[in-house]
């Protein structure tokens, strides 16, 4: 599909690359929560749907996915690390999709009220008992939730801005600016510009002269930048 970048404005834009960088996933992961795969099991073949529809989609021959999208996949990804099953998460998420009438339903919840409560009537839907597992997969999703959401700011049930390196607010991603790509707090400069003004300067003075920045402003784009490409 054709856009222009008007289309883009306002609600950041990021490839599946960017967006496995940014959360920690891996590439191949984010992609099949994306697009969805083919599973042979038992001589079958199932099909695995994404876990949602992108805001995007595919873009001029690439897929791109949307600020809230992102948010989404940031809360997926850490109930993942975390051991929250697949099967529990999935649930969740089309509970309280319904229950917010929200496509991204995950940035959506206020964790601290309705967040443990959408997990346990997810493990009890069609079960007599919670397992010692699924409780303590209660557990953690009331944790990781929380804390994670303390990293992110809202605007009536909506994501506006992340701190990816929270509780260090030095650098934050913002839909309404730069199209969503990461900046330095002081002063807006996206980090992987400062990153290739250092590359080619060598020198953290004088790239923070430059942009009329701090050298410490500059120490961290340059080592959140490293850290994405590692």
């Amino acid at each position: 599909m054709l856009r222009s970048e008007n289309d883009f404005i306002g609600k950041g834009v990021y490839t599946i690359t960017e967006a496995a960088r940014l959360t920690g996933a891996r590439r191949e992961t984010m992609r099949r929560w994306l697009l969805g795969y083919s599973q042979k099991r038992n001589g079958k073949i199932y099909e695995r749907p994404p876990i949602f529809e992108s805001e995007f989609g595919d873009v001029d021959g690439q897929f791109n996915i949307s600020f809230q999208d992102l948010i989404e996949l940031l809360f997926v990804t850490r109930f993942r690390e975390k051991g929250v099953k697949w099967s529990i998460i999935h649930e969740a998420f089309k509970l309280a999709k319904e229950r917010f009438k929200s496509d991204h339903p995950f940035s959506a919840i206020n964790f601290k009220t309705d967040g443990k409560r959408i997990f346990e009537e997810t493990v009890r839907s069609g079960r007599k008992q919670l397992s010692d597992l699924h409780l303590n997969q209660i557990v953690i999703a009331d944790f990781i939730a929380p804390t994670l959401s303390k990293a992110i700011e809202f605007d009536v049930n909506k994501a506006t801005i992340w701190y990816p390196q929270y509780p260090s607010k030095q650098i934050l991603l913002d839909p309404q600016r730069s199209f969503g790509r990461p900046i330095i707090s002081n002063g807006g400069v996206p980090t992987e510009t400062l990153f290739l003004s250092y590359q080619a300067e060598e020198d953290l003075g004088i790239v923070a002269r430059q942009f009329d920045l701090r050298v410490a402003d500059v120490r961290s784009a340059v080592s959140f930048q490293q850290k994405l490409a590692a």
